[in-house]
């Protein structure tokens, strides 16, 4: 009878193991972010230059979604003297460049805030990058930040 026990215990732990693996395989959600998301330094965005503010590469575990949002506060930087400057922000999605992730504002100061949503397959490789270009004055990007989630599902 401590025979039979023992091997339904094992066979439950063993059958626990199995499912806790396949758990650990293909996760319901997932995180990545830039380490320079936690850094509270700024980044300088030169006329005419194209500046990467923020990347971050990840491998989808299966198909879901992923959900990238990238924020930085903007500020001109000789706004007293010239007036209002022009700045063009985006969130860009591996080599393609999408219109609709792309927003530009003429200020001195603004927060820019911008987030796009993009299905993925099993071991799909995505690069997204938080650029900013067009600048007509230098501008400082204050403490920009990205960051990734995964999701398996939709709700």
């Amino acid at each position: 009878m401590k025979t039979r026990l023992d091997s339904k215990a094992f066979a439950l732990s063993a059958a626990l193991l199995t499912i806790s693996s396949q758990v650990y395989a293909n996760p319901e959600v997932a995180i990545a972010y830039d380490p320079k998301t936690f850094d509270p330094k700024t980044e300088s965005v030169r006329v005419g230059a194209n500046t990467v503010l923020n990347m971050v590469q990840v491998k989808c575990p299966t198909a879901g979604y992923l959900i990238a949002r990238a924020t930085a506060y903007f500020t001109d930087l000789f706004s007293a003297n010239q007036g209002d400057g022009k700045l063009t922000y985006y969130l860009k999605k591996n080599k393609a460049f999408a219109g609709d992730h792309l927003y530009a504002f003429e200020g001195e100061r603004v927060a820019a805030p911008i987030q796009r949503v993009d299905t993925c397959k099993q071991n799909e490789k995505v690069t997204y990058r938080f650029q900013a270009n067009d600048a007509d004055e230098e501008f400082e990007a204050i403490q920009p930040r990205l960051v990734v989630l995964f999701y398996k599902d939709r709700i």
